[in-house]
Formats: C-alpha cells, structure tokens, sequence
C-alpha cells in the first residue's frame, strides 16, 4: 500500500506526534474534520460507523446526531483538531451550523494540564472533553 510514500521528516514528525498523543490518552475520539487515517494508525476504532472525512457538508444533521449519541455511548474524551482543514472544507460556511461542530465546540477544549508542545501539534490541536 503506502510502502513508496515520502513524507519530510517534519511532517512524518508532526503524524508520528499526533498518534503518540491520541494513544496516550487511550479510548476512542473524534475528528474535526473527519481525520480517520488517525484511528488506523493509533489502532483505535472510531466511536461511530459514520466516517466521512468532510462530515460538515456531507452528513445531514441526523447523522451527526448520531455521531454524537455513539461519541456519548462509549465516553470519547479527546478530538483531534486540524483548523485550517475544517476551513478548507467549509469555505467560509459557519461552523456552528452543524451540530457535531456545536457540539465539539461546547464539550471539549484545549486543556491546560497537558504541556503547549504535547497539546498543540503541528497544525493539530488535542481537545479534551471538560463537560
């Protein structure tokens, strides 16, 4: 499969960061946007069978409700957050518009108990659920 692609050492870096990351916190997590080639290289299943990477315009609004309930049902508590992704994808929509985006921006943030460098990654962000 991916055996002859070539990534700088910096990005390989910044994936190889992400995944050690998302590991070490354990148990399933979402994306903002859809980033599932995190849940094959972290070994861990998405909460949910609905995997689309541009989930902000391709799932209606009861899929994403959906995503939430099964994110609810097996206590995800972490979000792997790429910004200028999810704005790439929107081009210029409003984000709150969704309720899986509402729903990420109201129930999880960037904690201050992990060290800046462990939480901010590259163009990632790690987001912990503190309600």
């Amino acid at each position: 499969g991916a055996r002859l692609i070539r990534l700088g050492k910096q990005e390989a870096a910044t994936y190889q960061m992400a995944t050690a990351a998302l590991k070490k916190r354990g148990g399933p997590f979402l994306s903002e946007p859809g980033l599932y080639s995190f849940n094959f290289w972290t070994g861990i299943d998405s909460p949910t069978s609905i995997n689309v990477d541009n989930w902000m315009n391709y799932t209606t609004d009861d899929q994403q409700r959906r995503v939430i309930r099964d994110c609810e049902a097996v206590n995800c508590r972490t979000v792997l957050y790429h910004p200028d992704l999810l704005w790439f994808w929107l081009r210029g929509q409003d984000p709150s518009q969704s309720p899986l985006a509402s729903y990420i921006a109201s129930h999880f943030r960037a904690t201050q108990r992990f060290a800046l460098a462990e939480r901010r990654i590259g163009s990632y962000v790690i987001l912990e659920r503190w309600r």
